[in-house]
């Protein structure tokens, strides 16, 4: 959670220049010849790619919260249900709260609809620790 925060206490042009600085390592590994590209089809990779790193890094980092969440609930007998939904709504209440903090930091500001991909991350993870614990159930 902490990590979370300090990525949205990041002004927009510092978290723009960590993402972009990322994507340009993966483009070199990719696309070896880059820079013979025309600017114009460099700043179109960039644009378009930086947008996919950016919502990719909400949906790992609340995939990685949900389980953590279902891990430490696992832990108090809660139902399989009752952990799940609680997992949920914890990882929902914290990603709406990042959003309003985000009101407060320069050049950025809240999004619903990154709430929702945070959600695909949360039901991706919920998704997984379902699986591995059926699996591992079963061979016990």
């Amino acid at each position: 959670m902490l990590l979370i925060f300090l990525f949205s206490a990041q002004p927009a042009a510092q978290s723009d220049t960590l993402s972009v600085g990322l994507l340009a390592k993966i483009i070199h590994v990719f696309i070896p010849q880059f820079d013979l590209f025309s600017a114009t089809d460099k700043l179109a990779y960039i644009n378009q790619g930086n947008a996919i790193i950016r919502k990719s890094a909400h949906v790992f980092i609340y995939f990685v919260l949900a389980l953590l969440f279902l891990i430490t609930l696992k832990q108090y007998g809660l139902s399989p249900g009752k952990k799940h939904l609680s997992a949920i709504l914890l990882c929902l209440l914290y990603a709406s709260t990042d959003e309003i903090h985000q009101i407060f930091v320069s050049g950025r500001g809240p999004s619903i609809l990154d709430v929702g991909i945070d959600l695909l991350g949360i039901l991706a993870g919920l998704g997984v620790f379902a699986i591995v614990h059926n699996l591992i159930k079963k061979r016990a």
